[in-house]
């Protein structure tokens, strides 16, 4: 998202939402329980547009770049929210102490470590950088997907394609052209983007919000089959207000391809607050895209959520029945939940979805309570000796796309770290019933009657202001190998983006520290940095051992101080 002042808007609920009812999930007795709305929303009106034909951005486009708003915690007010991300700099409490021994560094690819467990990469490019569409756009955000052929890009406000070598096919373009909008349309642009790759349908996705000159927002949703060809896109009315921090997911059922979604998620701020989940058959984002199921006011205990990630369900032999998707309890300890003092939260909250493209949508969630380690927000980071708790590290969000393989999601979460930032992440397996919510006509909907952390890890938890890791976004392959790509920075080295991986048969990440992907040692004052990286499997195509590649997008500082993107394709299998 761009810099600006915090947004709160007064409108009505969108008028899409034509009717209401409430979905609990099974819990314990003794845990707070998830529950949900349901609604309709509508597509409309599709555009199409060839990415080669929009015009290069010009020197007026760049002059009239647009403040972007902040992506905002629905649960504090801007002092509450400027009070805890002070206090998360002094309180000395760390997420998983026990990791405080063992701190990790990346390493600078061209020092040959002796010993070493994740491989360099295969290739690391420069991608789009600050200025792409006018040096007002901070942070970057990012989207990446690969295909067998191609490598799309997209940051606030620009969309980019590669060759996987990393030659430049297509762009810079700006983000808006792909959706028939103008260049800086509406009051903030076309920001907050995310992308995809459906590899049953050899489609790229990508997504972004928008709110026009009255105040309305839209989720605007464009797909192609070659990126540098016509995109077809939808703009999706939410109402008044600002949908803010939209993700992005999918299911790919390669024996139902009917039953396939691409599932948007945003955090809608209006009257009220809600977050939502727009689940719309791929066939009508690839073709007419008329009704689709709503759900909307994702709680807790009766506390609202806020940011879920749909999974990305990109392996065509994984068919998990139901759209998943996992938030974390983002309030800081404020909720009570697991910590009498309203010190720090615990647990995941995942979704499932079902029934989505049959007329009997259904949403149920579970909350695995108290058995995660103990999160709190992050401070914000350092950068070398140029300024000290100057980059924002946001707050415990699931900020990175979340990956579904064989069973696993792979969420992470900024958490931290006695002073500032660490990753800490986990590896979740949801399990469903036949069809507990009893959909008829063959139609199967399935209840989620539980969900087990089978592994938790920490990147520089206890690392204070010396090893500082935010941002981390994971993204597996077909066996389960993982990558992490993240931020790193510290009171000796400027933020820029790294790489560490992890073999699925590991007890324990990490093995070693990563290595670095781009960084460089300059002043960056622009105080936003994120507010989400990008992970992406490889589509392997005709190449078998593209299979296994994992790639990445994330930010350094260039030595101008704007920030620069840097693309990074690495193969886990590679290592020992």
């Amino acid at each position: 998202m761009k810099q600006n002042s915090r947004f709160i808007s007064r409108s009505l609920l969108s008028a899409t939402m034509l009717f209401i009812f409430a979905t609990a999930a099974l819990a314990a007795n003794t845990r707070p329980r998830p529950s949900v709305q349901q609604g309709i929303g509508y597509g409309g009106a599709a555009t199409e547009v060839v990415l080669s034909d929009l015009p290069d951005v010009t020197a007026a486009d760049l002059a009239a770049t647009k403040p972007e708003a902040s992506p905002r915690n629905p649960h504090f007010t801007d002092a509450q929210y400027g009070a805890a991300k002070l206090a998360a700099l002094h309180h000395g409490i760390s997420s998983r102490p026990q990791d405080a021994a063992r701190q990790l560094i990346p390493r600078n690819p061209a020092i040959k470590a002796a010993s070493t467990d994740t491989p360099g990469a295969f290739v690391d490019f420069f991608g789009a950088s600050q200025g792409c569409n006018g040096l007002g756009w901070t942070p970057s955000d990012m989207g990446l997907a690969v295909s067998s052929l191609y490598v799309v890009q997209v940051v606030n406000e620009c969309v980019t394609v590669w060759s996987k070598a990393g030659a430049l096919l297509s762009g810079p373009k700006d983000l808006c052209g792909i959706f028939g909008l103008p260049a800086n349309a509406g009051s903030h642009g076309c920001f907050d983007p995310r992308a995809l790759y459906d590899a049953q349908a050899n489609k790229f996705v990508i997504s972004a919000s928008y709110q026009d000159g009255t105040g309305t927002a839209y989720i605007l949703i464009a797909a192609a089959g070659k990126p540098s060809g016509a995109w077809h896109s939808h703009k999706i009315v939410r109402g008044a207000g600002l949908a803010d921090y939209p993700t992005l997911g999918q299911t790919a059922y390669i024996n139902n391809p009917n039953n396939s979604l691409i599932t948007v998620c945003d955090n809608f701020f209006g009257i009220t607050f809600y977050a939502e989940c727009l689940l719309m058959p791929k066939a009508g984002v690839y073709g007419k895209l008329g009704g689709f199921p709503v759900f909307f006011g994702f709680s807790l205990g009766g506390l609202p959520l806020d940011t879920l990630q749909p999974a990305n369900v990109y392996e065509l032999s994984d068919n998990p029945r139901a759209q998943f998707a996992v938030d974390s309890v983002n309030y800081n300890g404020g909720d009570g939940f697991c910590d009498a003092n309203h010190t720090f939260d615990q647990g995941l909250v995942v979704w499932a979805f079902s029934g989505a493209t049959a007329g009997q949508a259904r949403a149920a969630g579970w909350y695995t309570g108290c058995n995660t380690s103990a999160y709190s927000f992050p401070g914000s980071a350092d950068n070398a000796g140029f300024c000290s708790a100057c980059i924002e590290t946001l707050d415990n969000r699931i900020s990175g796309m979340v990956y579904y393989s064989q069973g696993e999601l792979f969420p992470t979460i900024d958490t931290n770290n006695g002073a500032a930032s660490a990753v800490l992440g986990w590896k979740v397996h949801p399990y469903l019933d036949d069809n507990g919510f009893g959909c008829t006509g063959g139609v199967n909907c399935p209840l989620i009657t539980a969900v087990t952390i089978e592994q938790e890890y920490c990147y520089d938890c206890g690392g204070g202001n010396s090893f500082e890791a935010y941002f981390g976004d994971v993204a597996p392959n077909p066996e389960n190998d993982w990558v992490m790509f993240a931020t790193f920075s510290g009171t000796g080295v400027s933020p820029g983006q790294f790489y560490t991986s992890n073999r699925v048969s590991w007890a324990t990440p990490f093995h070693d520290g990563g290595i670095y992907s781009c960084v460089n040692d300059a002043a960056y004052t622009q105080g936003r940095w994120g507010d989400y990286g990008a992970a992406a499997p490889d589509d392997p195509g005709t190449n078998l051992k593209n299979a296994a590649a994992v790639w990445g997008s994330g930010m350094y500082v260039q030595p101008s101080g704007a920030w620069g993107t840097c693309v990074a394709g690495v193969r886990p299998q590679d290592g020992p």
